[in-house]
């Protein structure tokens, strides 16, 4: 099962992603060994590239602002959110507000299927969609 999640470029806007597994985390972070920065207030976390600082990747000093996070992070970032029992799930409301707040740049579609795409109300994000 795929969830929508957010890119953070070391250049560029934010977008949206389909994830369905650490394959796609990688292919967006554009690395072959990732980790995991959490959130300290929210249910998201950041996968970005293990070895981003050793390999010279440029800072993603947004990223690392958005994620509270004390210490630089290296290249490009994906913002996903869990549940209680640690599935992956569509970025939420609050995950979504945040980064447009902080990177003050509305999160643009770069895949077939967001939050935008969902017609119900039922229907995951539907309920943030603009």
């Amino acid at each position: 099962m795929s969830s929508i999640a957010i890119l953070i470029p070391t250049e560029g806007d934010p977008s949206y992603v389909n994830i369905a597994d650490y394959k796609d985390l990688n292919k967006h972070a554009e690395c072959s060994c990732g980790t995991i920065v959490s959130h300290p207030s929210t249910e998201c976390y950041a996968w970005v590239d293990d070895e981003g600082l050793l390999v010279d990747k440029a800072w993603n000093l947004r990223l690392s602002g958005i994620m509270e996070y004390p210490a630089p992070l290296a290249g490009n970032g994906v913002i996903c959110c869990s549940d209680s029992s640690g599935d992956n799930v569509d970025v939420n409301k609050e995950v979504v507000d945040m980064v447009e707040k902080f990177t003050g740049k509305q999160i643009v579609n770069l895949e077939e299927k967001t939050p935008h795409d969902y017609h119900s109300e039922d229907e995951g994000m539907s309920r943030y969609a603009r």
